[in-house]
């Protein structure tokens, strides 16, 4: 999985690999990830909410995960008229395996690893 957003933000390559991920991953990852997805396509702030109703995530579970994210340096925030989420830096350069092991708990990584599935997981 060293794919980064901006390659998964392409339509084909989105079609293609997310129904294996929905199959592995827990709601938290999958919001987590349809999120970071979403904005990698816009240069401007998105609102929680449009990231919400756009991707039908819960507003509440969004808002935790875009927190924890923010806390992390993969999301940068601003308060006010014109503010919003936004990608911290380019989504060329963060990986989806470092977000998965943001978002994801210890539990979620181990059962994944013992699938045989390590190498989605692949850390850059």
């Amino acid at each position: 999985m060293n794919e980064t957003l901006a390659q998964s933000a392409a339509p084909g390559i989105r079609q293609c690999l997310w129904p294996s991920w929905k199959r592995m991953l827990s709601n938290k990852g999958k919001y987590g990830l349809k999120a970071l997805m979403y904005m990698a396509r816009f240069d401007g702030p998105c609102l929680a909410a449009e990231i919400a109703a756009q991707n039908q995530i819960p507003r509440k579970f969004l808002d935790a995960i875009l927190l924890e994210l923010r806390n992390a340096g993969i999301l940068s925030s601003k308060k006010g008229k014109g503010g919003g989420y936004r990608l911290a830096r380019g989504p060329e350069t963060i990986s989806i395996g470092s977000v998965m092991a943001l978002i994801l708990d210890r539990t979620s990584i181990a059962a994944l690893s013992t699938r045989g599935n390590r190498d989605k997981l692949a850390l850059r």
